[in-house]
């Protein structure tokens, strides 16, 4: 509708568009807002979920592969030939015990070494891995590792206990080995058959086996897992020269420095998660030493000190924490997805258009009322001054832009204007002297029925009158224009009726502007319905206002079947009792008690069932009503 067809001030026309667009932007945008909440709650939920999935399929298989080497070397210290050699010292059985030790490295592949030391420290059988081929080790260069805390911390032990070392880097000939070789040790003490301490077998396992594991079965998605210490330190992450943090004396080189809030989270709980503005971190521990006979300590970084002290069962721990970057969540969440994001803008920009083509529509009424006002006031006043001027009066007559059609007492017709000619089809000489109903032919635009002028109406008390809406003008070709019109009474001089006047016009745009508006609002009606979620609107009595497509599905109730009725009909007892006296307690002390919150409820199926529900309610106010916006979602699959 071009804007330039009437004269209205264009900041008149912004404050009435403000007026008509702000309150209606303001209601949707609390809506979407909350939309965007509880699909941000829903995605983090299930991401959660997924990830403490992940981890603990993670954290299965470190502890079948760790249950593994516990079973291996209850087998190796129960061997019989291994006893038959603690009970005679025969170096006969040392072969024999060192081919069995070369089996199994050969077989199992996940030993470095399989070692059998005296009570001295001294290694008396040693199998090396060698690379995949197994060997065992030369008498004459095997070592006495009595001062290793892992020996000294193993021989300790009673009968059926076992040592389990730290995760370190395996140290030979009091240096790092290179490459780096994670290792985890576990050892028992052995005896004969007397019952006297002979020495402990002990076993160097690949920690890398467990690692890659690790990192085979966290691989993929778009978060990362990384293993951790019970200090901190990463014995897994996505960056390898993070890893060893501890045993290379780097203090700093931990996930403990670096993350310290998220730590003390982390290390304080068995499993659980923390949301940062980095990202989401979930976790949970797992517990090497699986039963009461199981023992570990510190252990050292350095080649030949003791350990510092004991660790217990619940003390020695490891932390599987998986990471999802924030960037990650929030590319995953519906309300950030391009076609949602340009639903939304397309939403707004309806709303723009259908605000100013009502802003426009209220504005032309009111111009057009004032205008018709001012014609008629100006009519009187030249027929009062220009009462023996005819022509002064013609000339002024077609100078209006609206039909003009005058008529005596008798309501017979003296004058037509040009446009009230071009709009009936009759001419001022055609029409002269006929009954005005015969030349103003209107009918009711809907029921096609005749509609009756204000004529006799305003010959008899002296007022202006209007048409009712609706009215449609047939002319004399059989052609229709909707119009819009009054009539006003012609005084003479003495103040005496001489006839009326009516004023009417064609108001074809005005009717395409509200069809304009019907389908605006029809389309705005239609995105409501393709939300997934219920919305309900009620007034303040609790009757229900408005009804989408998603709460006929969640509840079974049509629109029809809800829309005027109260809405406690979708409650289950003692809900629905009680729902009238908090909207009139809220009422009267503004007191919110579920107002702006979000809460699980419980919903009532039109076939009786009742189903949790998660209800999160607005308060909105459109002008002095107000209004109550519930967004329903069914939680029952979650529950």
């Amino acid at each position: 509708m071009p804007l330039a067809s009437f004269d209205v001030p264009t900041q008149v026309l912004l404050k009435r568009f403000a007026l008509i667009y702000l309150p209606v932007v303001i209601v949707i945008s609390l809506i979407l807002l909350l939309g965007i909440h509880f699909d941000r709650q829903l995605h983090l939920e299930t991401t959660e979920m997924g990830e403490e999935g992940r981890i603990d399929m993670e954290k299965e298989r470190i502890m079948r592969d760790l249950g593994a080497v516990g079973t291996d070397l209850r087998v190796l210290a129960g061997l019989p030939v291994l006893r038959r050699y603690l009970d005679s010292a025969n170096p006969a059985r040392l072969d024999e015990l060192g081919n069995i030790f070369l089996d199994i490295a050969r077989e199992t592949g996940r030993y470095d070494q399989i070692r059998y030391l005296d009570a001295s420290g001294q290694e008396v059988v040693r199998i090396n891995y060698n690379a995949g081929k197994p060997i065992i080790v030369p008498k004459e260069e095997m070592q006495n590792k009595s001062g290793r805390y892992y020996f000294s911390d193993t021989i300790e032990l009673n009968q059926g206990e076992i040592f389990v070392s730290p995760l370190d880097l395996n140290i030979e000939h009091g240096e790092l080995e290179m490459p780096y070789k994670p290792m985890l040790r576990y050892g028992t003490p052995v005896f004969d058959s007397s019952g006297r301490k002979k020495g402990i077998i002990l076993l160097n396992y690949f920690g890398e086996i467990l690692l890659q594991n690790f990192r085979n079965t966290s691989h993929g998605g778009s978060s990362h897992s990384m293993l951790l210490n019970r200090d901190g330190y990463w014995l897994s992450s996505g960056k390898r020269e993070d890893e060893w943090g501890f045993m290379l004396g780097k203090t700093d080189l931990s996930f403990a420095h670096d993350f310290p809030d998220v730590w003390r989270s982390i290390s304080s709980s068995e499993h659980g998660s923390v949301l940062t503005d980095h990202g989401l971190y979930v976790f949970t521990s797992v517990h090497p030493l699986t039963n009461a006979h199981y023992y570990s300590s510190t252990g050292s970084a350095q080649a030949y000190s003791q350990s510092q002290r004991d660790v217990m069962a619940h003390e020695y721990s490891w932390k599987i924490v998986s990471f999802v970057p924030s960037v990650v969540l929030s590319a995953a969440m519906s309300f950030n997805q391009p076609f949602s994001r340009a639903l939304i803008v397309a939403m707004y920009m309806l709303l723009a258009l259908a605000s100013l083509v009502v802003a426009v529509a209220i504005l032309r009424r009111k111009l057009a009322q004032q205008k018709i006002a001012s014609l008629n006031m100006e009519l009187n006043k030249q027929v009062e001054e220009l009462a023996a001027g005819e022509e002064s009066l013609s000339v002024t007559l077609r100078s209006i832009g609206d039909g003009v059609m005058a008529t005596d007492a008798e309501a017979r017709v003296t004058r037509l204007n040009a446009v009230a000619e071009k709009l009936t089809g009759w001419s001022q000489a055609e029409a002269f002297g006929r009954p005005v109903y015969e030349v103003f032919d209107i009918i009711n635009r809907n029921t096609r029925l005749p509609v009756s002028l204000p004529v006799p109406a305003t010959l008899t008390d002296g007022a202006m009158h209007g048409l009712v809406n609706d009215t449609v003008l047939i002319a004399r070709d059989g052609s229709e224009c909707p119009v819009a019109d009054s009539c006003a009474p012609i005084h003479d001089r003495k103040g005496d009726i001489i006839g009326m006047v009516l004023v009417f016009r064609d108001v074809s745009k005005e009717y395409e502007a509200r069809q304009a508006i019907s389908d605006s609002a029809t389309r705005i009606q239609t995105i409501l319905n393709h939300v997934a979620d219920g919305i309900i609107t009620i007034n303040d009595r609790g009757m229900v206002e408005t009804y989408n497509r998603a709460a006929v599905r969640i509840f079974g109730y049509t629109a029809e079947e809800v829309v005027g009725h109260n809405v406690n009909m979708l409650m289950p007892e003692p809900y629905r009792g009680e729902h009238d006296s908090y909207i009139q307690r809220y009422r009267d002390t503004g007191e919110a008690h579920i107002v702006d919150t979000v809460r699980k409820a419980m919903g009532r199926h039109k076939s009786g069932i009742t189903f949790p529900i998660e209800l999160g309610i607005r308060e909105m106010r459109l002008g002095d009503q107000l209004y109550f916006t519930g967004i329903i979602r069914d939680i029952s699959i979650r529950k």
